[in-house]
């Protein structure tokens, strides 16, 4: 008879993010927490130790894309700007350790407290390090490291432009001229192409993507919303936080 053994996949997973942490922190863990999966293939765990104190443990299957995130975190990390810094990455480069910004975002504060002027200053705070990310951020920074294409161009643009119109307005069931609209995308894609004044812009600045904890300003949490990496006008980043 023969005797098959399975190795459940999260299980393989947690062992190895048991084994970097233990590498790096010289100690077992005290507990390790499988975090809810967000929009990607990535999994997220948090470790603790016996201090109470946590880090976040991921897991990645895509290397390319790891290893785009890694290059950036640790650029912006040696210019102090407010994102996660990374403490251990494995061998095989689909497993690291990163700073633990907690479970409070910036959505979760307005949804829980409303349009209060500590809220409203959060968001101040927000846009603040976001600029300090575009221009610092963007000082030195090596944009063949993006995992795409290092500028967002026209196509790109108008991809989600149209995305706009096909998932929000045409789903109001409003009219409007569709001609129009259209020449107004041209429009704008085009000017946004040939700007001069680019900087960095890492796509996804929502407030489910900014951490808040106490006396700490607003950081990007170390998921980094789709890690598309690109070069842009500051502002469009402002827009879509807003």
């Amino acid at each position: 008879m023969k005797i098959f053994l399975y190795v459940c996949p999260m299980q393989e997973k947690i062992e190895a993010i048991e084994n970097l942490y233990k590498s790096w922190s010289g100690s077992e863990p005290t507990s390790i927490d499988v975090l809810q999966q967000a929009g990607s293939e990535r999994r997220y765990f948090r470790i603790w130790d016996n201090n109470g104190t946590s880090v976040i443990g991921t897991y990645g299957a895509n290397v390319p894309e790891n290893n785009s995130f890694l290059y950036f975190s640790e650029h912006f990390a040696a210019k102090n700007l407010p994102t996660a810094n990374i403490y251990a990455v494995s061998e095989d480069r689909q497993y690291y350790l990163q700073e633990d910004f907690g479970d409070v975002s910036l959505i979760n504060r307005l949804e829980n407290e409303g349009y209060t002027p500590e809220v409203y200053n959060l968001y101040k705070q927000s846009l603040e390090q976001l600029a300090r990310l575009q221009v610092e951020g963007d000082k030195g920074l090596d944009y063949s490291k993006c995992l795409t294409n290092s500028e967002f161009g026209k196509q790109a643009i108008m991809a989600d432009l149209l995305y706009f119109k096909y998932y929000f307005l045409d789903a109001l069931r409003k009219p409007y001229d569709k001609q129009k609209l259209i020449d107004d995308f041209e429009a704008l894609s085009n000017y946004l192409t040939h700007t001069d004044y680019k900087f960095f812009m890492f796509r996804d600045f929502q407030s489910r993507n900014i951490q808040v904890k106490e006396s700490v300003s607003p950081s990007s949490g170390g998921g980094w919303g789709g890690r598309s990496f690109y070069r842009l006008p500051r502002w469009n980043e402002w827009c879509a936080s807003i």
